[in-house]
């Protein structure tokens, strides 16, 4: 009977890691609970967790953290250590190598030591005392990097955050809006119906009730292109969350939306990203500006020599401090803060133009708000009136009293009026959640300061 062979243990070990890994991929990586019937505020933290638009922000700072620590390691000192063998006929490496494994006599001679072999082993240590401030700028420059990624990744889950708001709201505007084009086809289909029945009476013209017929057929176009912006909406709502060919079913409000404490633009991330970057812009001029100034560094080895050759051994050390300065070098240090002090002044610049244009965003979000309030207030008495109007005309229509094409004006009314009212109220919510973006707050926040990011 045959032996079973064994995998090598190692082999095993890979094995049960990869399958382990495997197996982690398809079922265990943490997922996010995807709600029945969604809020906005629910959507928003969806977003926030689940968008591609999240990941990129996160790596990026990510990022900007490792280059931090890649520009603190000039704090600490260097150390490494190398081993080497050789052998060599060379009469001043081999009468080195005499000296260092402490195998010399009188019999040598010195213009022809004959073959040696050396095995070294050493450790090496190097420490910069000073670099002319460039470190310390280094590591500035380095964390406004890191101020600039953290800021920009706020500002994207407030924008974010802002988009899932205004897609939640074109669902229910699109639901609602598709609501009043059935209402409004329905209407006319019932009036239709009342015609053929005049018509057929002879109370009532053939081009009255062909009249309707059109408008009937407008009605059901209109109905097409209400279905079909819903569907538009929905799958744009999916792509802000990071979702595809998912049911979705919406709560019938935007609720817990609050007008911003405050008017601010220093809150907004936008402003402190450009804040970071002339902080960032004026410690690389200390960079540059650090070549006119000398460096000094410690240094330090112990080296461990064996010969076979020889049967030799010793050991020795080094140390010492060493300082370089540069008294010509072409004038390149004298360009690099040239280009530096215009980088600061670009920034300054750019900052300005920053300060004006998010001034002016901020304003036209609060007076886009004021609009919208008002709208509402003029269209929602506009749809009352329009909806008792056409109550009469279908009443009179139905007496004979009221032509075809007034009725149809009547209906057509009512149904703008709806429309614009819902339009209206839409853009209200979203004119209030564009002003919480553009004063620097989250949607549902209800904080003063912004939420700190990790």
């Amino acid at each position: 009977m045959m032996k079973k062979k064994l995998l090598p243990p190692a082999l095993l070990l890979s094995l049960a890691f990869f399958t382990q890994a495997a197996a982690t991929t398809d079922s265990q990586l943490p997922q996010q609970i995807i709600p029945a019937h969604w809020s906005a505020e629910e959507a928003v933290n969806f977003a926030l967790g689940n968008s591609p638009e999240t990941e990129i922000a996160l790596q990026q700072t990510a990022a900007a953290e490792a280059m931090a620590k890649m520009a603190a390691a000039a704090d600490y000192p260097l150390v490494s250590l190398s081993s080497e063998y050789s052998m060599t006929s060379n009469a001043m490496y081999s009468f080195g190598n005499i000296l260092n494994q402490g195998a010399f006599d009188n019999s040598i001679d010195f213009n022809d030591p004959g073959r040696t072999d050396a095995l070294s082993l050493t450790a090496q240590t190097q420490y910069r005392i000073y670099n002319g401030g460039r470190d310390t700028a280094s590591n500035r420059a380095a964390g406004a990097g890191v101020s600039m990624a953290r800021a920009n990744r706020v500002e994207v889950h407030q924008l974010l955050a802002f988009e899932v708001v205004k897609g939640y709201e074109a669902i229910l505007e699109a639901q609602q809006m598709l609501q009043v084009r059935y209402d409004a086809q329905q209407a006319i289909a019932s009036s239709r119906q009342v015609a053929q029945e005049r018509w057929a009476s002879g109370d009532l013209l053939k081009r009255e009730l062909l009249a309707l017929q059109a408008e009937e057929a407008q009605a059901g176009a209109s109905l097409i292109a209400a279905e079909n912006t819903l569907a538009l909406a929905r799958q744009r709502f999916l792509t802000l969350l990071g979702l595809s060919n998912q049911k979705i079913s919406l709560r019938e409000s935007v609720e817990g939306l609050q007008p911003p404490p405050t008017l601010d633009i220093t809150r907004r991330q936008l402003y402190r990203q450009i804040e970071a970057q002339e902080e960032q812009a004026r410690a690389q001029l200390d960079v540059a500006a650090g070549g006119k100034k000398p460096t000094v560094d410690a240094f330090g080895n112990y080296e461990v020599q064996y010969g076979p050759e020889l049967d030799g051994n010793g050991d020795s050390w080094t140390a010492g401090v060493k300082m370089n300065y540069a008294l010509f070098d072409g004038y390149s240090t004298n360009a690099a803060i040239a280009a530096a002090q215009s980088k600061v002044r670009e920034i300054t610049a750019r900052k300005k133009r920053l300060v004006l244009n998010l001034n002016l965003e901020l304003e036209r979000a609060r007076l886009n708000l004021d609009k919208a309030v008002r709208r509402l207030s003029v269209t929602q008495k506009a749809e009352e009136a329009a909806a008792e109007a056409a109550r009469l005309s279908r009443i009179q229509f139905k007496e004979g009293t009221v032509l075809a094409s007034d009725l149809i004006d009547y209906e057509m009314y009512l149904s703008e009026a709806r429309a614009r009212r819902l339009t209206a109220n839409a853009e209200k919510i979203v004119a209030l959640a564009n002003l919480r973006r553009a004063a620097g707050y989250g949607q549902f926040d209800t904080s003063e300061a912004p939420k700190a990011e990790n």
